[in-house]
């Protein structure tokens, strides 16, 4: 995350510097077109020293016709750097995994708080075929029902397991970090390029939904359906403990995404905290939250009853 992130004055790159790092950058991402190559590393690019928020040092590479931000490394060795999109360069192209989460939780993510595991509802990419990401593996996280990424990050659990999450056929402790943010719209970094609006529309991507009607599967061979699409509401048969722990999970995110927006909405009686607060906070692929199959009595006896074990 960049809340200042200091870059000094920026200098070209020198020919044989810029080939380099466009050769790189292609076969990083597998880009063969030399269209897209030249659009993601333009002639004439700059390059300047930066330092995020966390006072790690890094470069940052950028569009001189633009001002705008491509690429840029964090602690690493500057003789191998791992190059990271900034959001400038995904809305020219979707290079990376995205993944989907709740209108509440982007405001969080995008302030610079990782996103939680229980709070993705869909993975798509623009191949037909999820990659096989393991740990921190570059991201992408977008809004739900959007293709325009809004934070770029690192996974914090391998992308198989999450896609496991997202389909509901694992439960997830509500703490889960699911992506580590390094970048955000709105941040310092992305302030200092031309500060475009978001796009309407990414070349060559294709929204969450229309990857939910056509789904895929992981590249490791297995068949059958999108695993990172999420199943839709009621498909799965929680049992009594799962119920409770999805009761603890939209109560997290009620407290901390969805209540600070409403501050005069409490004190409310229970059917109304429900419907208006824990029901809309929910996991998405969950189903409603059904009292019945509840153990807790007490909504407030949620966080104690969870931490033991």
């Amino acid at each position: 995350m960049f809340k200042s992130h200091c870059t000094k004055t920026s200098a070209p790159l020198k020919n044989s510097e810029r080939r380099k790092v466009r050769a790189q950058i292609m076969q990083y991402f597998d880009i063969h077109s030399p269209e897209d190559a030249e659009i993601l590393v333009p002639g004439g690019l700059h390059s300047a020293k930066l330092i995020n928020s966390w006072n790690e040092k890094g470069t940052v590479y950028i569009d001189p016709s633009t001002s705008d931000p491509l690429w840029f490394s964090i602690g690493k060795s500057m003789s191998n750097p791992v190059l990271i999109p900034t959001v400038y360069t995904l809305w020219k192209r979707p290079l990376l995994v995205r993944i989907s989460t709740h209108t509440a939780a982007i405001k969080s993510v995008t302030g610079g708080v990782d996103l939680r595991a229980p709070g993705v509802i869909s993975i798509s990419h623009t191949s037909e075929v999820l990659p096989k990401l393991s740990v921190n593996s570059l991201v992408s996280v977008t809004e739900r029902d959007k293709s325009v990424s809004l934070a770029v990050g690192q996974l914090a659990i391998n992308l198989e397991e999450l896609t496991a999450i997202a389909s509901k056929k694992k439960i997830v402790e509500p703490n889960q970090k699911a992506v580590m943010v390094l970048h955000t719209f709105g941040d310092s970094l992305w302030a200092a390029g031309s500060k475009a609006s978001l796009p309407d529309k990414i070349r060559g991507g294709r929204s969450n939904h229309e990857s939910k009607k056509k789904g895929g599967a992981l590249k490791d061979g297995s068949g059958g359906k999108n695993p990172g699409i999420a199943e839709t509401a009621g498909q799965a048969d929680l049992t009594f403990t799962d119920m409770d722990l999805n009761l603890c999970q939209a109560l997290l995110q009620a407290v901390t995404q969805t209540i600070p927006d409403h501050p005069h909405a409490l004190p409310c009686v229970a059917s109304t905290f429900l419907t208006k607060f824990l029901q809309p906070s929910r996991f998405y692929s969950s189903p409603p939250i059904d009292l019945k199959k509840i153990k807790i009595q007490d909504v407030f006896e949620v966080p104690q009853d969870h931490g033991k074990g």
